[in-house]
């Protein structure tokens, strides 16, 4: 029960923080592609599914990473992430990494970005 509440209340942190994203940058390491999000339902859904993680402390060897992501804020700062998906399976979860921190990526969202990022 606690999880569950501490999952909801990082769900809406993450929803209410939306709001002061102006634009989100990816670009694929294997061949340069670029997106850039900026409609405010794509920045949503986009944020949605990189919030719904778990972090671990895990150390984890992985080959380089798939995507960069970058948060651009309004108030201009910004936030870079790297992400790999398994493009294939999207039963596999996710890994996200920021600096020494790693979280797993709930498999519910590896559909979304498959989808997003095509």
């Amino acid at each position: 029960m606690i999880i569950m509440l501490i999952v909801l209340c990082s769900l809406l942190i993450g929803c209410s923080n939306n709001s002061k994203i102006g634009s989100i940058e990816i670009i694929q390491q294997s061949d340069n592609k670029t997106w850039a999000l900026t409609e405010k339902d794509t920045v949503t859904k986009f944020m949605n599914a990189l919030n719904n993680k778990t972090e671990t402390n895990e150390k984890i060897d992985i080959r380089p990473r798939d995507y960069y992501v970058k948060i651009l804020y309004k108030d201009k700062s910004s936030e870079e992430y790297s992400l790999w998906l398994d493009k294939e399976d999207i039963s596999v979860r996710g890994i996200l990494m920021k600096g020494n921190q790693t979280w797993y990526i709930n498999k519910d969202s590896n559909s979304i970005f498959k989808g997003m990022l095509q």
